[in-house]
């Protein structure tokens, strides 16, 4: 954590260096009458102190206008139409329980000059303290000092109230996003780099932090987030003193052996102090090693929760691939089924037509039977009414060969 918040203090240099020539600046008005629309978005706000029932919300405006405030949900974007160079933008934090109320939870006056002045040609998901005064003197916004030093805090102040914002030009924007990509050019690459390390280094920061964090609640329990971050700060504390003290004991060290020649009254004193410094410099050298222990067990505790979180990953990913190609199984066999549903159904279907074709025949045939049995019973009607009985029965047999011939 030390060392990110070291490389965010040093970070303006290093943000000029990469910044490019003027005419990289993506936020650039090229003159003081000049204006241009400009897309803002925020994140996220953190730190904020809510009651139960109330919903978090931002506003935002444009101070050297006359033009009212617009409010939002975090997450949703505002964009400005002709913002010049000396704008002054007015973000602040809301929480209401209801549409008539609301309060005030901080604020940022952000101008838009200063951006340029520490060497941003945007800014992409960076992290900003506000100020909890809602009455702040003046319309002029931070001082390039204030906006770095909020800038700097905002990755180290865990639990400060604070918001994360990007900005840009609001043709640099599609589909309501911007244009980060790989898919774009070098040069707007190259043009977007100072923003994005910045962003970077805010982020390796915070999760150092919050990683330390998460170690100490692990070892010591459940603790308040403002015990962690004084043992943090009381840790690097004892690191700068032993630093010190050990600066100090060189230097003792060293003229005791330049001045030899000294009176033995005086030698005897200044032995005794060297012996007071002596334990001093044993004391802090006790000191040192204790924190350097202290800071390889947390390395080696560091180096079992990654290989611990690897091999959770390894097997979260076995699980999702097995549940993947499960899942693929079912839906083939579900299409087969399918399949196999529509023709077992279609089957059904033309045995149930033929069916209704074989009923149909079968009465077809039943009235021809009684047809022709009524045929039969009028021909032998008529055969014995005209007095020929048995050659009515002749003809009878006779049909009834045949028939059985037929059959055989």
């Amino acid at each position: 954590m030390a060392g990110g918040a070291a490389a965010a203090t040093t970070g303006r240099g290093l943000m000029k260096l990469l910044a490019g020539g003027r005419e990289a600046c993506l936020v650039d008005f090229g003159g003081s009458s000049a204006a241009m629309d400009i897309y803002v978005l925020c994140h996220e706000v953190r730190g904020m102190d809510l009651s139960p029932g109330e919903q978090l919300s931002v506003s935002l405006r444009d101070l050297t206008r006359s033009d009212p405030e617009k409010e939002t949900m975090p997450g949703r974007p505002w964009e400005l139409r002709q913002v010049r160079s000396e704008a002054v933008l007015q973000l602040r934090a809301w929480a209401s329980s209801s549409p008539d109320s609301r309060r005030h939870l901080g604020e940022l006056r952000l101008p838009i000059a200063q951006l340029r002045a520490l060497g941003l040609n945007m800014l992409y998901q960076t992290w900003i303290t506000l100020d909890p005064d809602p009455e702040m003197p003046g319309s002029q916004g931070l001082g390039l000092s204030d906006l770095e030093q909020k800038m700097n805090d905002g990755s180290r102040q865990l639990f400060q109230p604070k918001v994360c914002l990007s900005l840009c030009k609001a043709e640099d924007v599609t589909d309501g996003k911007m244009t980060l990509g790989f898919d774009i050019s070098n040069d707007l690459k190259d043009e977007r780099w100072s923003a994005l390390l910045r962003s970077q280094m805010q982020h390796v920061t915070m999760s150092h932090g919050l990683h330390l964090q998460g170690l100490k609640a692990q070892r010591n329990g459940a603790s308040s987030r403002y015990g962690d971050s004084a043992a943090a700060s009381q840790i690097q504390d004892a690191i700068g003193r032993v630093q010190s003290q050990a600066l100090k004991i060189q230097d003792l060290k060293h003229q005791l052996r330049s001045r030899p020649g000294l009176a033995s009254s005086d030698q005897s004193s200044r032995v005794s102090s060297g012996q007071d410094a002596l334990q001093r410099a044993q004391l802090a050298e006790a000191e040192a090693q204790k924190c350097r222990e202290s800071n390889e067990a947390l390395k080696a505790e560091v180096a079992q929760m990654r290989a611990s979180l690897d091999k959770v990953a390894v097997e979260a990913n076995g699980k999702i691939d097995a549940a993947n190609e499960r899942i693929r199984t079912l839906r083939k066999e579900r299409d087969d089924a399918l399949k196999e549903g529509d023709r077992l159904r279609a089957g059904g279907e033309r045995l149930l037509s033929r069916q209704e074709e074989c009923r149909r025949e079968r009465q077809d045939l039943a009235e021809q039977k009684e047809a022709l049995l009524k045929i039969v019973e009028d021909l032998h009607q008529t055969c014995k009414n005209a007095g020929m009985t048995n050659a009515g029965r002749h003809s009878i047999q006779d049909i009834g060969d045949l028939t059985a011939s037929y059959r055989a």
